[in-house]
């Protein structure tokens, strides 16, 4: 039977200040995903009701959770994680590197952090956890026998996404055959409307606060007891641009020739 597979991802620490960048997401098959949705929406207006889901809003008490208690924020959030457990969603992702880790390899590129991300494709935390997520995803479904596609769906709004978008297309056609026959399209939505992000939202919200060891929460708890919860840290040893160090050498050798050059070709005029 045909089912293609889709996998809804949001990010937290996108802010430059904030010490790591991490994506968060669910992967399922859209059959199962529009089920969900009736039940996330009728969870939603559950009372104490909010329009949308936004972890950050629920845990600063602002705008939809804007005169809630501490209390309550926790029972709603609890009881949309329960909405996750219900269905047959396969398994949590996410993926996160700290921001320092990007800046200290861009300071030893000799080109401007633009030249770099246009060459290279590498300057942001945002793109090194893009290319990580997508391939931890993908890696996932071939290593469990699936053959069908897997459309990738991000939270719309990061000014990143456009770059990492386009060169998607063409890396996943150099991708391995067992991989590239699954690689789907990437595309932006809005997690205020499309629940599956929601879902992606509230996983990447408990998750980087139990990972920075603040508290495991009870929503973090049950998804973890009933649900696959799968990460991948990103570091200088383990990354999603292989030979990155030789790479960007190479580029700064290619640039100060390039400089040298100019120099010598205005010199001469």
């Amino acid at each position: 039977m045909f089912r293609s597979f889709r996998a809804f991802i949001d990010e937290t620490g996108n802010d430059p200040n904030e010490r790591a960048f991490f994506f968060a997401g669910w992967i399922a098959s859209v059959d199962e995903w529009e089920r969900f949705s009736d039940a996330w929406e009728q969870e939603l207006s559950r009372k104490p009701a909010i329009r949308y889901f936004k972890h950050h809003e629920a845990k600063s008490r602002t705008e939809q959770f804007k005169g809630w208690s501490i209390a309550a924020c926790e029972r709603k959030v609890l009881s949309l994680a329960r909405v996750i457990t219900r269905f047959d969603i396969k398994y949590g992702f996410s993926a996160g590197i700290r921001n320092d880790v990007v800046r200290d390899f861009m300071k030893s590129a000799v080109p401007s952090v633009r030249t770099v991300r246009n060459i290279l494709h590498c300057s942001r935390a945002y793109d090194w956890a893009f290319y990580a997520v997508t391939s931890m995803v993908l890696d996932i479904q071939v290593s469990l026998g699936e053959t069908e596609t897997v459309d990738f769906v991000f939270d719309e709004g990061d000014a990143a996404f456009d770059d990492c978008q386009r060169i998607y297309r063409e890396i996943k056609e150099t991708l391995p055959p067992a991989h590239r026959n699954i690689a789907g399209t990437v595309s932006p939505g809005n997690d205020k409307t499309l629940m599956p992000l929601q879902a992606a939202d509230l996983l990447a919200g408990v998750s980087t606060v139990n990972l920075r060891r603040q508290r495991t929460g009870n929503a973090y708890r049950l998804l973890h007891k009933n649900k696959p919860l799968l990460f991948m840290p990103i570091n200088k040893e383990q990354t999603p641009f292989p030979h990155i160090e030789e790479h960007i050498s190479r580029l700064n050798f290619l640039w100060s020739l390039k400089m040298a050059i100019e120099k010598a070709k205005g010199g001469a005029e």
